[in-house]
């Protein structure tokens, strides 16, 4: 079955027999992952009326044969781990934003009489914070 990634439109090819009634495939192009489910069988016109006698039937079908074994190649890649630096480093980013913000208010009650003659308008805010 021939199949494209959804999302950035790699193709690839994967036997039906791996497919079983579906399976997860991951892109290795883009690490897309998607449901892949095999094209379902085109559906058989109805007969316009059942033979009339057992006599005249057709003898059933004769089971298909069992394609030949050999390795299959499946295109899909194993799932991605976690990188434990990048979370980390989102860590990092977000203790260092909040510090640098605690620091800028400290700063400025700190050095709140400086702030109010440099800005007359912020003696309002100090005042309703109680400085």
């Amino acid at each position: 079955m021939r199949s494209a990634c959804p999302s950035c439109a790699a193709v690839y090819e994967v036997p039906d027999a791996l497919l079983g009634r579906g399976r997860k495939v991951r892109c290795a192009r883009c690490g897309e992952a998607w449901m892949l489910r095999p094209a379902s069988p085109p559906s058989e016109p109805e007969a316009a009326a059942p033979p009339e006698s057992p006599a005249l039937a057709a003898p059933p079908p004769a089971p298909m044969p069992e394609p030949a074994s050999r390795p299959a190649r499946v295109i899909a890649t194993p799932p991605r781990q976690a990188a434990p630096a990048g979370g980390l480093l989102l860590v990092a980013a977000w203790v260092g934003s909040l510090l640098l913000l605690a620091g800028g208010v400290a700063a400025a009650w700190i050095f709140r009489q400086e702030v109010m003659a440099a800005w007359p308008p912020a003696a309002r805010l100090f005042a309703a914070l109680g400085g």
